[in-house]
């Protein structure tokens, strides 16, 4: 576990599958980055998705723990997507005033 006293910078973790997030914030990690789930890539199997994957696409929060998951850029299988556009994230960290 990552104390508080311990940590002199953000903890950033970039995992592929949005899984975990609630172990991610026992540990202390502040920001969680994520995709796979290409937000469903094509209607209607965003619905069997989140069967397995409930956190699909967008931020989350758990405790002081953030989640983003993006659609990405590309796709599984068949090239195309039908009502999951695809997203590129541009994320800026700033510094939090003391």
């Amino acid at each position: 576990m990552i104390g508080p006293e311990a940590k002199t910078a953000p903890a950033i973790l970039m995992y592929h599958q949005p899984l975990m997030l609630g172990h991610a914030a026992q540990l202390g990690v502040d920001l969680m980055l994520s995709g796979h789930t290409h937000h469903g890539q094509i209607w209607p199997f965003g619905y069997l998705s989140r069967l397995y994957y409930p956190l699909q696409h967008g931020l989350y929060t758990i405790n002081q723990c953030k989640l983003y998951v993006s659609a990405g850029i590309g796709t599984w299988g068949p090239p195309m997507r039908l009502g999951a556009p695809p997203e590129m994230v541009c994320i800026r960290l700033h510094p939090t005033p003391k």
